[in-house]
């Protein structure tokens, strides 16, 4: 009997404990949530920053919903580009839907909760909105660095290409990004400053990659066409593998997905910026404001993609013009 009222007030005592502990988290989380409040409204020119990123975000969420839709609806028909890039491409338009979906609505509710003095919205949006943010946001630059190694593999093994990159390779390694990306922004429910150094790294990593693998790529078609001049010969197609592998539409293909990884560094080099003295030091009002700025931007790059595709691609500028003319007639 003595023992089982031990083990009775043992289990009284850890569970009071753990009650404790949860009210103490909690506690913090609130003091942290109100403290963030607090700097978005610290001056009337912040609060008419936060109002303009609210409405532009409502805006841009209408255009990144339309745009990305068009994108997927022209790949779904585009029959010239092959499986796994294909594939590759529809993954990067869906991380750019559900930006303008899920991330564009939650960022305007979450600075007009500032705005109109709702901090109860405000603290309740934050969380599902840096954790949906940061999830986009990495399965995007996950998707371009799978990208440019397709593309990397299709330069440099061109005989082998069809064999080693295959639509359900492609399709396992986009299933591997998408997990990962939804893993890691968890992060930021323990720690802010450990989320961003992640976000940080995980960016410069990718960049490292993708660079690279274009750099090598541009080496890599520079010599091959400096041969075929040499031999006075420039095929139009050349056979590899048993399929026909067309240097120019590769190279235009290249060309693109060099541009949308400019696009998406041009986007992403504020962030970066605005990242470190986040880290460094404590976060006030201003540097609040510019993290958030530098955040609006990224987010445009949902945006900017399925423009530059439309642009670049035939076919694909071909799909989303004969669409746009069956819904205005």
């Amino acid at each position: 009997n003595s023992l089982s009222k031990a083990n009775v007030r043992n289990k009284l005592l850890s569970d009071e404990n753990a009650i404790t502990a949860h009210a103490k988290s909690t506690l913090l989380t609130r003091m942290h949530c109100q403290e963030r409040f607090a700097q978005f409204r610290e001056t009337s020119a912040t609060i008419a920053v936060y109002t303009f990123l609210g409405i532009s975000s409502i805006v841009s969420a209408v255009f990144a919903v339309c745009g990305n839709l068009l994108i997927l609806h022209a790949l779904r028909k585009c029959q010239t580009l092959h499986a796994p890039t294909k594939v590759l491409f529809c993954s990067l338009a869906f991380s750019d839907l559900g930006v303008g979906i899920v991330v564009y609505p939650l960022f305007a509710t979450y600075c007009l909760a500032a705005v109109f003095d709702d901090i109860e919205v405000f603290c309740a949006i934050r969380a599902p909105y840096t954790v949906a943010g940061y999830f986009l946001a990495s399965v995007s630059f996950f998707t371009m660095t799978v990208l440019s190694l397709d593309r990397f593999y299709a330069s440099t093994s061109r005989l082998r290409y069809h064999q080693l990159v295959t639509f359900e390779r492609a399709v396992l390694l986009l299933a591997a990004c998408w997990i990962s990306g939804f893993i890691w922004p968890f992060s930021w429910l323990l720690n802010e400053k450990t989320a961003m150094t992640i976000a940080a790294l995980m960016i410069l990593c990718c960049v490292v990659t993708t660079s690279i693998s274009y750099i090598r790529i541009t080496i890599g078609l520079r010599r091959h066409q400096r041969q075929i001049q040499e031999q006075q010969t420039i095929p139009e197609l050349q056979h590899h593998g048993g399929r026909h592998f067309s240097i120019r539409r590769y190279t235009k293909t290249l060309n693109t997905m060099i541009l949308v990884f400019c696009v998406l560094i041009a986007c992403y080099v504020p962030f970066f910026v605005a990242v470190l003295p986040f880290i460094m030091s404590e976060p006030n009002s201003y540097s609040m404001l510019v993290l958030n700025i530098a955040s609006a931007i990224v987010k445009s790059n949902s945006l900017l993609n399925p423009l530059v595709c439309s642009w670049r691609m035939r076919e694909i500028r071909r799909e989303v013009t004969i669409t746009l003319q069956c819904v205005t007639c």
